[in-house]
């Protein structure tokens, strides 16, 4: 079965039809500026990535149009800590993520001939 939610002990990132949310908890959704669930559609999303921190931890970031910079994955709205263990899923849900994102570009670039 493709992986589309990867939940973590604050936070869960869901990868729909329509794009990817972000629900957590009330005081991580306080610490990063945001809502308590972040939906952010195909049009804005523009790639996903791992980053490995200098502890070892993995952490699932989305790239969004538009979105502020930030200075640690800490405060980013769009940013997930993979739960130890789950970083092969990360990886994967990151690949078909960027898989949608380049489909629908690709259809864009047509429909724009």
């Amino acid at each position: 079965m493709p992986v589309t939610r990867l939940t973590a002990p604050k936070a869960r990132i869901d990868v729909s039809l329509e794009g990817v949310s972000f629900t957590r908890t009330g005081s991580d959704a306080r610490r990063r500026g945001a809502t308590r669930r972040v939906h952010v559609g195909w049009d804005d999303v523009e790639g996903a990535d791992v980053l490995i921190t200098r502890k070892g931890r993995v952490v699932l970031l989305v790239a969004v149009t538009g979105a502020p910079p930030v200075e640690h994955h800490r405060h980013d709205p769009y940013a997930l800590k993979v739960p130890r263990g789950q970083s092969d899923l990360a990886h994967d849900l990151v690949g078909r993520i960027n898989d949608e994102v380049a489909t629908r570009r690709r259809w864009r670039q047509t429909a724009e001939g």
